[in-house]
């Protein structure tokens, strides 16, 4: 009868070989991980039903493979298994590098991006938008000289900060694939990839930009032009004002709440609400009742509006602003709050960004700010000095 215990490696060194029969042990911590002992060794292996039938594979021999390596392992395996691949299947890949990019970036989104990290859904959106025929590739057929070809590619498509910021999330993908060892190459082949490094700087509008948009909105009184009014008036990103409910608007305090779960930062935001915000919103509620979503809509899932960009697009076009994007309206409010004397924690506080250094792009995109603070520390500074060479001239 097979015994269930605690397998570590002094206890299986007490165990002695097994000339008549073979025996087996059970781990008690992990389930189907065996330890088979014979005549001449010791084996480790994981003894488990996988589609309805038995599947008996072996993790390696004691002592090369120790007791927590061997848990370890299992612990992988078994974790394939869950997902539908067999063990042969998944070792097969890891010896023969046939995993194509797009199989190992969907492990990878799957145990890594989507436990760790908030916004793996934007990495999800960039990688299929720019990796077409190199997710098709095979691991073992990636190279270096193609990649940089690939870089320069989507540099050119979709713009230079594109290129670097899929660059990255694919390299990302191929390291954590190397240090999970279902790839093994002889040396990492994003290695020494030249990138653009565009150094962000947030695009916004200037005053005669924001004349032109206003003229065009005026046309349209639709809760398109209460979107992108309130992204001005709040400063907020645009996930959540399209998912902006009744519920976090306190009118009375002219404050606006956004949960931690709505939140980028994962902390709760109170964002101050103008009077300019504030009609609209009342607006809203003759048209909406103040239950719900502030912008409902019957054609999503969500219950909300999820998407402008097809009319911000048009409404850009006929007000001729150029390429801002509705992202680049935040940087607008932003960008004026420095350009007007509003410091970084001030703007910070708004933006709801967690550090910041995030913030010191705004408060740094007008110098002429700045000289004229610094003018009017020294013309004061400078009065002084003559009332006090005055009165000791007295």
């Amino acid at each position: 009868m097979a015994k269930h215990i605690r397998l570590i490696d002094s206890v299986v060194n007490q165990y002695p070989l097994s000339p008549s029969c073979r025996r087996f042990y059970y781990d008690a911590g992990v389930p189907g991980l065996q330890l088979q002992i014979t005549a001449s060794k010791k084996c480790w292996y994981i003894y488990k039903a996988f589609r309805g039938a038995p599947v008996k594979f072996k993790l390696g021999e004691f002592p090369v493979m120790g007791s927590d390596e061997a848990r370890s392992e299992a612990i992988k395996v078994l974790s394939d298994m869950a997902k539908g691949i067999h063990p042969q299947e998944a070792r097969r890949k890891t010896k023969t590098g046939v995993y194509t990019l797009g199989e190992l970036f969907d492990r990878y989104l799957e145990e890594h991006l989507k436990p760790h990290t908030r916004r793996w859904d934007e990495a999800e959106k960039s990688f299929k938008r720019h990796c077409g025929d190199l997710a098709k590739r095979e691991l073992s057929g990636l190279v270096r000289n193609d990649l940089q070809r690939w870089v320069k590619k989507i540099g050119a498509s979709a713009g230079k900060q594109t290129a670097d910021r899929t660059f990255n999330t694919v390299r990302a993908c191929v390291r954590w694939g190397i240090k999970q060892e279902l790839y093994l190459p002889k040396s990492d082949p994003t290695q020494y990839i030249t990138l653009f490094n565009v150094k962000s700087q947030p695009v916004h509008l200037d005053q005669d930009g924001w004349t032109r948009l206003e003229a065009v909105l005026a046309k349209r009184p639709d809760h398109i032009s209460d979107i992108i009014h309130l992204l001005v008036y709040t400063a907020a990103r645009k996930g959540n004002v399209l998912a902006m409910e009744w519920s976090e608007i306190h009118l009375a305090h002219k404050l606006w709440t956004v949960p931690q779960h709505k939140s980028k930062s994962g902390k709760k935001l109170l964002i101050p609400l103008l009077d300019e915000a504030i009609e609209i919103l009342e607006k809203r509620a003759f048209v909406t009742g103040k239950t719900g979503f502030v912008f409902p809509s019957n054609d999503s899932a969500s219950g909300h509006f999820e998407n402008i960009d097809v009319p911000f697009r048009e409404i850009r076009e006929e007000a001729q602003i150029g390429d801002i994007t509705i992202h680049g309206l935040r940087h607008t409010t932003a960008s004026w709050m420095g350009m007007t004397g509003a410091n970084a924690f001030e703007i910070q506080r708004q933006l709801g960004h967690s550090s910041v250094v995030t913030t010191m792009k705004y408060v740094e995109l007008e110098h002429g700010v700045v000289r004229k603070a610094l003018g009017k520390a020294i013309h004061s500074l400078q009065r002084k000095d003559a009332r006090k060479q005055d009165e000791q001239s007295a």
